[in-house]
């Protein structure tokens, strides 16, 4: 009896080493899984996600933080275009600009080419927007946004500074006039009347742009913050020989500056 009691007693003991040996199998993979994708979030990962084969609390647990991390995801792609975008016009900002700038001097000293900045600003908007309404404001402005993207090359860089300043950043450049000449299509493009939708009616209206155009080649010591305060200071003289047109950065304007 005594044999027979010790039989069933290391029986026993196995069958729980087996039983645990299993168990442990089971649950050391999706809680390792899990382990690994928390490490993967704490380090700024958002793309890893959880897979297990189990259908029990762990199963719960790996769905619950693939969830968490696909909606943290959105928060954090929803924040980082909010840091780079307008959110009227869905353009690039000033922050963007400056960051291309800022490559496109570098990329200039390497290489010697050429790069304009292309400063736009609507002469007549303020009228639309007192008269009619910031939402038939907000209107225009996103329709001279299509605009100056559609009359630009894919690889420039258009972009809303503030208000109804827009900037067209344009690289590898063969010559001065092919800059004048995308700046003149801008200002075709925005003056070509626009339709807006005031209460229940549609109707057009006429925005007028001036434009001032900033160059950088060769080994430059400029700044972003100069190229664009350069354009801004050709957009202000095309306004001042009466708007709708475009005007160069010369060595006049520059005088000008140094005397301020």
């Amino acid at each position: 009896e005594t044999r027979q009691v010790e039989l069933w007693s290391g029986g026993a003991a196995v069958l729980a080493v087996y039983l645990f040996i299993g168990f442990y199998r089971s649950v050391s993979t999706p809680v390792r899984r899990i382990v690994e994708a928390l490490r993967a979030v704490a380090g700024g990962d958002l793309s890893q996600r959880v897979t297990v084969d189990t259908h029990d609390e762990l199963s719960y647990i790996a769905t619950a933080l693939n969830e968490t991390i696909e909606r943290t995801q959105v928060a954090t792609d929803s924040l980082a275009a909010q840091a780079t975008r307008d959110s009227l016009t869905g353009l690039p900002n000033r922050a963007v600009v400056i960051d291309r700038l800022e490559h496109a001097i570098a990329r200039v000293a390497v290489t010697g080419s050429m790069v304009a900045v292309i400063f736009v600003d609507l002469d007549r908007f303020k009228i639309i927007n007192d008269s009619l309404g910031h939402d038939a404001g907000d209107d225009v402005l996103r329709a001279v946004a299509r605009r100056l993207a559609n009359s630009t090359r894919a690889a420039d860089t258009v972009a809303r500074l503030a208000g109804d300043e827009f900037v067209v950043i344009s690289e590898d450049l063969r010559g001065t006039d092919e800059a004048v000449s995308a700046a003149e299509r801008v200002v075709d493009a925005v003056g070509t009347p626009i339709t807006i939708r005031v209460g229940d009616h549609e109707r057009d209206v006429t925005v007028g742009a001036s434009a001032g155009i900033a160059f950088i080649s060769g080994n430059q010591p400029v700044s972003a913050s100069d190229l664009l305060r350069d354009a801004d200071v050709a957009m202000y003289r095309a306004k001042q020989r009466g708007r709708n047109r475009v005007e160069v950065f010369d060595d006049s304007l520059r005088g000008a500056i140094e005397r301020r």
